[in-house]
């Protein structure tokens, strides 16, 4: 993580969640009637690979954060089975809520990539009363028709080495398993006919959606799904010079976007 512009307290430790150890990072304070911030990283992603994003957003808002290694990622414990079709709300409505016990987070924004920009959403979903907004940067909440030879592609650069290279760095022994749990289960045939549109009926906190123009993955399936559900008051960007990471190839768009949903929240 890169270092902000004014002295924040950190603190690194393990928990225990849903049965597995998990790796978590907090910066800042957690008191009491004050929200949190909490990321969630995408489905190759961990702690590491916000960068400095979480430093920005905390230093932009005061506010504490919480970014935390989901199992089989980072450096939680190793994935020892393939991943379920529900792994997303597994990880939602079950892990998620524990992990915020464990730092007495009551009330909190998310703050999600790809797979956690869809995790967000469904735990925004079911903690009504918690979650104060959702910002999703290229949300994975629908699957595109492309999404079968998208995956081929991307195990033919994981099985190549050189996408296996740049996760290792930051998924160590973790990164065989880490990979294939995710891509099996978005290749499986199961996984076509997922798809979360229901759930976010529930939503009532302000939503914002940024995706990039040149995502690999497309963007337009995800940006319909979402607003076929959501009733909550709802903005969606397309970045144009972005692509699956828009938070990294536009972060000064994204920390102002960030402070536009919350003032809208009441939350700044």
């Amino acid at each position: 993580m890169g270092s902000g512009e004014s002295i924040l307290n950190i603190i690194n430790r393990y928990l225990t969640a849903n049965n597995h150890r998990l790796y978590a990072h907090l910066i800042g304070d957690v008191t009491a009637g004050k929200p949190a911030l909490v990321f969630m990283h995408d489905g190759l992603g961990c702690i590491e690979m916000w960068r400095d994003l979480p430093e920005k957003v905390v230093s932009m808002t005061g506010l504490p954060a919480l970014i935390y290694d989901r199992w089989g990622y980072g450096k939680s414990d190793t994935l020892t089975e393939p991943r379920q079709l529900n792994y997303r709300h597994v990880e939602a409505l079950q892990t998620l809520p524990a992990v915020l016990d464990e730092f007495n987070i009551d009330s909190f924004i998310l703050i999600g990539h790809s797979d956690g920009g869809a995790m967000s959403l469904l735990a925004a979903s079911e903690f009504t009363e918690r979650v104060l907004a959702v910002a999703t940067f290229a949300p994975q909440v629908a699957i595109p028709d492309q999404m079968q030879s998208d995956m081929h592609k991307t195990m033919q650069a994981f099985e190549s080495g050189k996408l296996k290279g740049a996760l290792e760095k930051y998924h160590g022994d973790n990164t065989v398993s880490m990979f294939y749990g995710w891509a099996n289960a978005w290749s499986s045939d199961a996984f076509k006919t997922w798809n979360m549109t229901e759930e976010f009926t529930k939503i009532r906190c302000p939503v914002l959606t940024i995706v990039g123009a040149r995502d690999e993955y497309g963007y337009q399936h995800n940006l319909d799904a979402i607003e076929a559900g959501v009733s909550a008051p709802l903005k969606q960007l397309v970045l144009p010079t972005a692509g699956h990471a828009p938070h990294q190839d536009e972060p000064d768009t994204i920390l102002a976007e960030i402070k536009s949903l919350l003032q809208t929240a009441g939350v700044l």
